[in-house]
């Protein structure tokens, strides 16, 4: 799409239910730039209602279409994050602290994120032909662990890993060099399952090569004591076991972002 527009005749011309339509079809990657035509886009593209429904954000509104389940409203999505995304590919998620499921009988049960089985088990269902799910080799106790839910945020997470053959300090260090964090447990599965659902596509895939490269991410979360890590294997999404001095070319990390300071 061409971002040079003259914003002159051609917004005041425009009806204004027309230009939200108009808007959908630009990349989030583009906003920055397209917020400059004229107030009322920058208006339009602020808007959370008009953001819920672009078609890269994996929101309240895909939670529903993937669980059938209410993860309540989103806060608003921070500016900095369009501007990210224009240097490069990220994925950008809403990680709730809870999901609501209505039962056959009318009955509401409350899905706390807490847990990787919890959310295995919100996403053990076909999506659009696609189904995602955690390998069966996975390490039950990081899956079982609970871990504190948080009020809801935002993540955007990159999909390129980084930080290849470098211990956990390491890549500690690259992340803040990038103004980035390691990737947290919870926020990196549910990214991955959405895009994947989304997209069809799988990123950090360690079984079988993608391209003759192995990627495994570490990620900040431990389960007795051990650092964790995962990627794709046949069977699903693996979790594991890693250590912090552990240095192999494969292990790398995802650099994320949240809305919310933790």
């Amino acid at each position: 799409m061409n971002l040079n527009i003259n914003a002159g005749n051609f917004t005041s011309e425009l009806p204004l239910d027309v230009i939200p339509n108009i808007l959908r079809n630009v990349s989030i990657r583009d906003f920055p730039a397209v917020a400059l035509v004229c107030q009322k886009w920058k208006e339009i593209l602020d808007d959370k209602s008009f953001q819920e429904n672009l078609t890269e954000i994996n929101g309240p509104r895909r939670w529903n279409e993937y669980t059938n389940g209410d993860v309540g409203e989103a806060p608003p999505l921070p500016k900095e994050f369009f501007k990210l995304m224009r240097k490069g590919d990220y994925m950008l998620t809403f990680i709730p602290e809870e999901v609501k499921i209505k039962t056959e009988d009318g009955m509401d049960i409350i899905v706390p994120i807490d847990s990787l089985k919890n959310i295995g088990e919100l996403f053990a269902k076909t999506i659009n032909g696609r189904q995602i799910s955690f390998s069966k080799n996975s390490w039950s106790a990081a899956l079982q662990e609970k871990r504190p839910p948080r009020k809801g945020y935002w993540v955007l997470i990159s999909k390129n890993a980084l930080g290849r053959s470098k211990n956990y300090d390491g890549q500690v260090k690259e992340a803040k060099d990038k103004g980035a964090k390691v990737s947290d447990l919870i926020d990196t599965v549910i990214s991955l399952f959405m895009e994947y659902l989304r997209t069809g596509e799988k990123y950090f895939i360690w079984d079988p090569p993608q391209n003759g490269l192995r990627t495994w991410v570490r990620v900040n979360d431990q389960t007795q004591n051990l650092r964790l890590g995962l990627g794709f294997v046949a069977s699903g999404l693996d979790v594991g076991r890693c250590t912090d001095d552990d240095t192999p070319d494969c292990l790398a990390f995802a650099p994320a972002r949240k809305s919310i300071e933790t």
